[in-house]
């Protein structure tokens, strides 16, 4: 199943280090109404209580809060909500970045790339192997 578009939402705010509160103090609404209402609301879409209402991407984006790639959301969206039989966009499961909104590595200088070994995860969330452990030397044996 793919990703909802809540958990969408979540991955790309959460890669851009922010959380709620400040996204929440970014959007402004019409009506106005507190930040923490605002919050709570973000918190329930990203829980997929409420649907993702239109405009919210656009918002996001024209806001300078975080980049995502709308057309993702708007697939996301048709699969989650209205069950469409269409083929499910390339996520990364971990961090949520798309073709078109890729993540950037900063070890090596450049947008990561689709793991071979595992097509939902990008190379920026690749599992970090750990170092081998040396042998140690026998304490029994006499050198």
């Amino acid at each position: 199943m793919a990703m909802s578009p809540g958990q969408y939402l979540r991955k790309c705010r959460e890669r851009a280090g922010l959380v709620l509160d400040d996204v929440a103090i970014g959007l402004d609404t019409v009506p106005p109404v507190a930040a923490s209402v605002r919050a709570a609301w973000l918190g329930q879409i990203e829980a997929d209580i409420v649907p993702v209402p239109d405009g919210l991407a656009a918002a996001i984006v024209d806001a300078g809060l975080f980049t995502l790639d709308a057309d993702v959301l708007d697939r996301l969206i048709d699969l989650y909500s209205y069950r469409a039989r269409l083929p499910e966009p390339r996520v990364c499961r971990g961090c949520g970045c798309t073709h078109f909104d890729p993540c950037f590595e900063a070890a090596v200088g450049m947008s990561c790339a689709w793991m071979a070994e595992d097509p939902t995860l990008c190379t920026a969330c690749r599992p970090i192997e750990p170092a081998p452990q040396l042998a140690r030397p026998d304490a029994s044996v006499a050198a």
